[in-house]
């Protein structure tokens, strides 16, 4: 896990919850060029066990996800609702529930025009995770970003870092 820096003062403030940050695509589901279908998301094995032991200590589950395929008009706004939706229902039938789920839909060389920009919450700038900060009342100190890269051949590459 990738431990994140506070962007101010105010994000360490009392009250404020402890979240883990969790890439959708090759963290929660498997890899998939562009998803967009909801049945086509399909959750990682296993990753519901360590999401339950988060979510029982209290922590804040959070998704950050880039999702240039909007910007590149693969799919629209009510598919990816959908298939988050969708990921919400694969994740509740393990117990799961998230606390947010904060979305770049940006790509500077996007096809859809209102969407090509580069911006500053299209990962890995702080946008999404200073938004879901404030929205939430999380704790960017003590926060961590968990995100599985995935090789050339889709397979998983898992990495921890604290």
């Amino acid at each position: 896990m990738i431990p994140i820096a506070p962007s101010s003062a105010d994000d360490r403030a009392p009250g404020r919850r402890r979240a883990v940050f969790l890439d959708r695509d090759g963290t929660l589901t498997e890899p998939r060029h562009y998803p967009a279908d909801p049945e086509e998301l399909v959750l990682q094995p296993g990753i519901e066990a360590p999401l339950r032991a988060f979510q029982d200590e209290g922590v804040a589950l959070v998704v950050i996800t880039n999702q240039s395929g909007l910007a590149r008009g693969l799919f629209n706004e009510p598919t990816l609702s959908a298939m988050h939706d969708r990921l919400r229902e694969l994740l509740a039938q393990h117990g799961v529930r998230l606390d947010g789920i904060y979305t770049c839909p940006h790509h500077p060389d996007g096809r859809i025009a209102h969407l090509r920009t580069t911006c500053g919450c299209r990962k890995p700038a702080p946008g999404v995770l200073r938004q879901a900060a404030a929205d939430l009342r999380l704790d960017l100190a003590s926060s961590e970003q968990l995100s599985i890269p995935v090789d050339h051949r889709g397979e998983p590459q898992v990495a921890r870092s604290h």
